[in-house]
């Protein structure tokens, strides 16, 4: 499936400096993910050059 980040997302991307490589490799290798009640898919993925930390990524599969 083909995704496209919204400009919100490349707002924050910026806003937060997290480099958009770790978004589509959190979307195309996560950890783990889910549909959460809102039916949008909720993948999550340790990035090691951030410390382990998480990071959540959110995809409305109806956009």
């Amino acid at each position: 499936m083909d995704f496209k980040l919204s400009v919100h997302t490349q707002d924050m991307l910026k806003e937060r400096a997290i480099p958009e490589e770790w978004v589509w490799r959190t979307i195309n290798t996560p950890d783990w993910e889910n549909v959460g009640d809102d039916n949008n898919t909720h993948y999550f993925k340790s990035i090691v050059e951030h410390g382990g930390r998480f990071l959540h990524a959110v995809v409305n599969p109806h956009v």
